[in-house]
């Protein structure tokens, strides 16, 4: 069994140092590895800068890096630039763009993205987004395959412990097919044990035909309990983050399987200019070995950040 990924590069942001920032030199590095001998690796070097000119809280960012994919298929390669650009339109709203052209040896695609924010008061917060990136195995690149995702996403947070998020979301992939996707989350912060939470998840995706080169089967229904607990380290410049997770998975309308999950995190400051951030995580169908049991399916990933900011 597969169970595919559309993965989108994602800046990973530390807790601000003190004070405002005039500009950061970053670097992320990733890799991710799977049961079906899929892997990618990437590597970003950046620069970011705020831009008081534009608007307060405002930033542009470029980047330059290299993306790679392997498969039984083969291998295939990407030189990358990265341009992004965040800002608020007012006081609640805001808006973040990012465009990714891909330099390769057959297909050049320019990916990118926006999301608009509007968060009305501290009970409401609602995201409309539009993004387009690789289907990211390597056949699926070599049949220059990409996909288009949008959708809405919007939070409620009552009691001051819970906060509902339903999000609903649509993919076009260049190959003709389409896919319908909704994800319902509840969210427990606790008051009673500092640092712990849980999360209840429940996800359906509905596709109009099985992906050809990459995993998308008709229907996919999952249904989750995120346990977490974060620890704050060294006078609370550095936070340690565990998470895990056990669920049940349905494909096609098929006899469900287990699902388990299992995350790690450390983010803080070594100074006031330096910081770091670290995470992996590893999930898997059929059982709890190190190898997916039976037709299961185990993928791992690791995302390393650095950050310079003065």
């Amino acid at each position: 069994m597969v169970i595919g990924r559309l993965s989108a590069l994602a800046v990973l942001c530390l807790p601000a140092t003190a004070g405002a920032y005039d500009y950061r030199v970053l670097g992320e590095a990733h890799a991710s590895d799977d049961t079906d001998h899929q892997s990618q690796q990437w590597f970003y070097a950046g620069y970011q800068r705020a831009l008081p000119q534009v608007a307060a809280d405002s930033s542009g960012a470029a980047w330059l890096g290299w993306r790679h994919l392997e498969s039984d298929d083969g291998s295939e390669s990407f030189k990358a630039l990265r341009l992004d650009f965040e800002a608020p339109t007012t006081e609640r709203t805001r808006v973040k763009l990012r465009l990714n052209p891909l330099i390769g040896s057959d297909w050049s695609p320019v990916l990118g993205g926006v999301s608009a924010i509007w968060k009305p008061d501290a009970t409401w917060y609602f995201e409309a987004f539009a993004d387009r990136e690789l289907v990211d195995t390597v056949r699926a690149v070599r049949d220059e395959n990409h996909v288009d995702t949008y959708g809405l996403s919007g939070d409620y947070r009552f009691w001051g412990l819970l906060t509902l998020i339903v999000s609903a979301f649509g993919q076009s992939f260049d190959d003709g097919n389409e896919r319908l996707g909704r994800v319902f989350r509840l969210d427990y912060a606790s008051e009673a044990w500092a640092g712990f939470g849980a999360q209840l998840r429940a996800k359906r995706v509905d596709a109009d035909a099985p992906g050809v080169g990459y995993f998308s089967p008709r229907r996919l229904e999952e249904a989750e309990l995120w346990l977490r607990y974060v620890v704050p380290l060294a006078d609370q410049r550095w936070q340690l983050a565990l998470r895990a997770s056990g669920g049940r998975q349905r494909i096609d309308g098929n006899g469900s399987e287990n699902l388990y999950g299992a995350e790690i995190g450390l983010r803080g400051w070594f100074t006031d200019h330096y910081g770091l951030e670290a995470q992996a995580q590893c999930s898997n169908t059929g059982g709890l070995a190190g190898d997916a049991a039976d037709d299961g399916y185990r993928y791992c990933a690791a995302t390393l950040s650095f950050i310079g900011s003065w």
